[in-house]
């Protein structure tokens, strides 16, 4: 059998193992002593009870995530229905709303009768009705700030919607989410069945923690683990690859290795990237995020109308050159349907306003940044896919989200049993 080395066990590289463990020889490299990648779930006692609450990915449509979803049906994991409402807090203006109903979306009474909080609505249903005219064009330049610029947008409409929600998806600090080419994101907004007013699709959630999907594959994939091992090089010949490890067997060859880690990992571990890989996987860099798990209530406005799954807060001090990040804060109560009395919340990037007595877990997590440059970048990857026996995987190829993650590995695992030919 052929020989094939995944580094990373995140969902890409779990995925690609999953595609190719029936045909190929398959050894999957993981540095955590643990598979799983930004799939993190936690066993907490809380309320007498142990409930298996999510940190990472938590939420997934079956309509936009037929890759991912297609796993999960041949592993027979199960799933429910989970409550995509949102809501934003603009500190800098006192403004709340919850987008979940008309009684909720004025929450705030006195946004009946604000003309700024109409205008954001406005602005709202007009970015939808354009977006159509977004995506005929081919620039991928033109800047989420200098769009909302030129087409007359208010400032409402991006400080108290369009900025928390970008934040709240990608976790970036303003200044980042404004250098968001805008096409990609339109395209992001219809690919997720974010343009529709009404009749948007039905989100769900894993039952049971995210990490159902990633034992069940333990159990599945025939396919050698090295959980817990660092990865020193990759190095290249004519007749493939070798792996340099610390388990001390000295370095392992293969026919052909796919990096499932992000890119300036990739960048890193090759001992001899070529100019275009050096070019290509350098062009998309990621930034980290400090996420904390507990059971603060007071990070979530005090009217708890407007409480939603996912809760969005616009700092005070957000300027367009503000590495201040926004908040995010996830009610995994509604989220997971867990039971009560206590509200247990996800929060990223606001670690500083916790109650430490309050905090459940800590976990540092690093998400893709999206600029021009990473966008043209993505459009590269043909052309080191295949180099050097050498193919790459991961969200980052994407919008950063776990459909993206499935769905090159997909297609890397297509490209890799054609050109080795797998036989049992």
């Amino acid at each position: 059998m052929k020989k094939v080395a995944i580094i990373g066990a995140g969902i890409s590289g779990l995925a690609t193992a999953y595609q190719l463990h029936q045909e190929c020889a398959v050894t999957i490299y993981e540095k955590q002593d643990f598979p799983g990648g930004h799939t993190d779930t936690h066993e907490l006692d809380i309320d007498g009870r142990t409930l298996r609450i999510d940190s990472g990915f938590i939420i997934f449509c079956p309509q936009y995530y037929p890759h991912f979803y297609a796993m999960l049906q041949d592993l027979g994991v199960a799933y429910q229905a989970t409550d995509m409402s949102f809501s934003a807090h603009n500190q800098q203006t006192g403004l709340v709303y919850n987008a979940t109903s008309l009684n909720k979306l004025f929450c705030q009474r006195r946004n009946l009768l604000s003309p700024r909080f109409y205008r954001m609505l406005i602005d709202l249903l007009r970015f939808y009705a354009r977006s159509a005219d977004v995506l005929e064009s081919d620039d991928d330049s033109l800047t989420v700030a200098d769009y909302l610029t030129q087409q007359g947008y208010g400032d409402a409409f991006w400080h108290d919607h369009l900025l928390p929600m970008m934040s709240a998806l990608w976790s970036s600090p303003p200044e980042r989410v404004a250098q968001f080419p805008i096409r990609h994101l339109v395209d992001f907004f219809k690919a997720h069945g974010l343009l529709k007013v009404v009749g948007r699709p039905q989100w769900m959630v894993v039952k049971n923690g995210s990490k159902s999907y990633v034992e069940a594959l333990q159990k599945r994939l025939k396919v050698d683990w090295r959980l817990g091992c660092t990865i020193h090089s990759v190095t290249r010949n004519n007749a493939g690859v070798q792996i340099h490890s610390d388990t001390g067997v000295g370095p392992e060859e293969f026919d052909v290795v796919v990096f499932a880690t992000h890119s300036d990992q990739a960048l890193t571990l090759l001992a001899d990237p070529s100019q275009t890989e050096t070019d290509v996987l350098g062009a998309i860099p990621f930034e980290h995020n400090h996420v904390v798990v507990h059971t603060d209530e007071t990070l979530l406005h005090p009217n708890r109308q407007s409480w939603a799954s996912w809760n969005t807060e616009v700092p005070s001090n957000v300027e367009p050159s503000s590495q201040f990040k926004c908040t995010a804060n996830y009610w995994m109560n509604a989220l997971q349907s867990l039971p009560g009395p206590t509200n247990v919340f996800t929060t990223l990037n606001s670690n500083h306003r916790i109650r430490a007595d309050k905090i459940l877990v800590e976990r540092h997590y690093t998400h893709p940044v999206f600029t021009a440059a990473s966008v043209a970048a993505q459009k590269r990857k043909a052309e080191i896919d295949g180099h050097q026996h050498t193919y790459y995987v991961g969200a980052y190829w994407g919008w950063g989200f776990h459909e993206d993650g499935a769905r090159t590995a997909y297609q890397v695992s297509e490209k890799i049993k054609e050109r080795l030919a797998c036989t049992v």
